[in-house]
């Protein structure tokens, strides 16, 4: 069965970044993204390093979609969610707008963005990206997840990660795995 899911930049190279190190391939996952994603994911690949790499792989598997906000609607909506300044760009809610469109699920390891997004709109499916990759690789226990996550993907794709958003992550880790 095929899955569908809208994804920022962030989770895309998470994915992607999962995928290669389980020597994996995305399966049945429909990835769709709007247009600033996909622009984005250019920017990445015009550099030689591995994120370039990854955001190629990923321009290939990904379904684009026009941004869903015109500027204005995009405007009025970044001034109800507080957003003047800071980190979460116009297109981190192109994207969220999208997964609403659609009514799918929106994944993003924008740690920001996700904390801000799911503190406004509790009752919509917004996930960390990482959920999506224990997903798709079908890990299915505690031991394999932190492995994964904590042990291989994290110091590949966050580094320089908190200790607070790591005790985030693991809580959500443990919420998917009880709930599989």
């Amino acid at each position: 069965m095929e899955k569908r899911a809208v994804l920022d930049t962030s989770a895309i190279l998470t994915l992607f970044t999962a995928l290669n190190i389980e020597e994996r391939n995305l399966g049945g996952l429909k990835i769709t993204v709007p247009e600033c994603v996909k622009k984005e994911l250019l920017n990445f690949a015009k550099h030689d390093d591995y994120f370039g790499k990854k955001a190629e792989e990923a321009l290939e598997k990904t379904t684009v979609e026009e941004d869903p906000l015109s500027d204005n609607k995009l405007n009025e909506e970044k001034k109800s969610l507080g957003l003047v300044d800071g980190g979460i760009t116009n297109c981190d809610v192109q994207v969220l707008h999208l997964s609403f469109e659609l009514d799918l699920p929106f994944f993003t390891d924008d740690f920001s963005a996700h904390r801000h997004f799911k503190s406004h709109y509790p009752s919509k499916r917004l996930f960390f990206g990482i959920i999506l990759t224990l997903d798709v690789l079908n890990i299915e226990n505690s031991s394999r997840a932190e492995e994964i996550v904590f042990e291989k993907l994290i110091p590949r794709r966050f580094p320089k990660i908190t200790d607070r958003m790591k005790s985030n992550l693991k809580i959500a880790v443990d919420e998917f795995l009880s709930e599989r």
